[in-house]
């Protein structure tokens, strides 16, 4: 009896960046996000919640201050989603960003 094996789906790969084959780089999800696609941006802002408020707690931001830091990092990033450069990592930009609020405190 021959058995044929299952086919693979193929399906494009994340750069290099953590994801998973079936998730989008987060350089795609910049370029729907300019492009005005529903929830591009909200998955970045899943994506990289989470370490956003690690990097303020690291920071030894206080903690009535990191939420408020958080969201105005985000928001800026939103805003400034022009100026990002797709050839490098949107978690360094981010947290540049973050880092820059951080310092103007």
């Amino acid at each position: 009896m021959d058995e044929k094996k299952p086919q693979m789906a193929r399906v494009r790969r994340g750069a290099g960046n953590g994801n998973s084959p079936e998730k989008p780089t987060d350089a795609e999800l910049v370029a729907d996000a300019r492009a005005g696609r529903n929830g591009a941006f909200d998955m970045l802002m899943d994506r990289y919640l989470a370490p956003t408020f690690g990097f303020f707690r690291y920071l030894s931001v206080s903690p009535s201050q990191v939420e408020d830091l958080v969201q105005e990092t985000f928001l800026r990033a939103f805003r400034k989603l022009d100026l990002y450069d797709a050839k490098r990592p949107f978690s360094v930009w981010l947290l540049t960003i973050g880092r820059n609020l951080f310092v103007d405190l």
